[in-house]
């Protein structure tokens, strides 16, 4: 419980890493509903998500929306809760 609260402080601290983490979220639960995407289907559904549109507006915007989803992804690949093969984004 500790560590839980210790994280949540720090989302109320750093807004930023609060919308990263939710939007990591976000791509996480539409790569576990679709299991497997090609990262340009993904990134037009992260276009098409308003919270996604608003979380790079507000925290993000000097990043390209692509690239920023992009590198998104290359961190839940880093985390080991997804990985690439080719232009497809897989669910692990």
């Amino acid at each position: 419980m500790a560590i839980a609260r210790l994280k949540l402080d720090g989302f109320v601290k750093d807004p930023v890493k609060l919308a990263r983490h939710g939007a990591k979220v976000l791509l996480k639960f539409k790569l576990l509903e679709k299991q497997i995407m090609s990262m340009s289907a993904l990134q037009e559904w992260a276009f098409s998500t308003r919270c996604l549109v608003q979380y790079h507006k507000q925290y993000f915007g000097d990043a390209d929306f692509l690239d920023w989803t992009e590198q998104l992804c290359l961190e839940l690949m880093k985390a080991g809760v997804a990985a690439r093969l080719g232009d497809d984004i897989l669910n692990l």
